[in-house]
């Protein structure tokens, strides 16, 4: 039963939990906005967190559990515990069912590789109000900052043919190109269920260190991808940066094609 003027939220976060802050900020906004249902996923950390602050507020909570079970926190008392399902089905449904989506990733800028990110992104796609608590408890509305270079692009809406030029490009980047052709044909349908999200590379530059050989794909100067022996460290680097930081370790850095 949804109370009258009263919003649906729906909340995300990680399983390593919320801050001291993140948490006080969450018991904050759920003062303030007073809503008739919380809906959350069931997972150890950030999920059982806002369970229990939800919980403590007398609020209405929905659980959307998820289907592999590891994970899940199995938290009590809640009004409706829904189907369980796949992570990423369970995180549409929460968006589709909140006007108001509280999120609490462990970064404070947005990344690509995060469950919490991808929902909060589904959220501003489906035009829901955001509240992203930062981990210092400081609130955003989720929208990306003009001018900022992300730790990592979004990268979909490429072709098949596209992306395979991609790991061709790799192919010819690597020593061993019959290994980076094995790569392409494990990694091809994780990529394509992915949203072909693997970055068709303006340059590629061979990355050699001591310890490892790997390419970096750079856009616009900034590196966008790594592969296959990247380091996330990498990714979000100026090349020029890069390349100063690499040969202070007696590294190589070389554009190639």
């Amino acid at each position: 039963m949804n109370l009258p003027n009263r919003p649906i939220v729906g909340f995300t976060g990680t399983r390593a939990g919320m801050t001291a802050a993140q948490a006080e900020t969450v018991r904050r906004l759920l003062r303030e906005l007073r809503p008739a249902e919380f809906h959350h996923g069931d997972c150890v950390g950030a999920d059982e967190q806002a369970h229990a602050l939800a919980m403590r507020a007398g609020v209405r909570v929905i659980i959307h559990p998820p289907e592999y079970g590891r994970h899940r926190a199995w938290c009590l008392g809640a009004a409706a515990v829904l189907d369980v399902k796949p992570y990423m089905e369970r995180n549409a449904d929460i968006v589709a069912a909140c006007s108001i989506l509280i999120a609490t990733p462990q970064q404070a800028g947005e990344i690509v590789r995060s469950g919490t990110w991808a929902t909060v992104r589904r959220g501003r796609k489906a035009d829901r109000l955001l509240h992203v608590v930062a981990p210092d408890g400081t609130v955003g509305d989720g929208r990306p900052v003009p001018g900022a270079v992300p730790k990592s692009e979004k990268r979909a809406g490429f072709t098949a043919a596209e992306v395979i030029e991609a790991w061709a490009a790799l192919a010819r980047a690597l020593p061993t190109p019959e290994e980076a052709a094995r790569n392409l044909k494990a990694n091809f349908r994780r990529l394509y269920r992915l949203g072909l999200r693997t970055a068709v590379p303006a340059e590629t530059w061979r990355v050699t260190t001591a310890k490892a050989c790997f390419a970096v794909f750079v856009r616009g100067g900034v590196v966008v991808d790594s592969a296959p022996y990247g380091k996330p460290w990498a990714v979000g680097q100026t090349i020029d940066g890069l390349t100063a930081h690499v040969r202070s370790r007696g590294g190589t850095v070389e554009r190639l094609g």
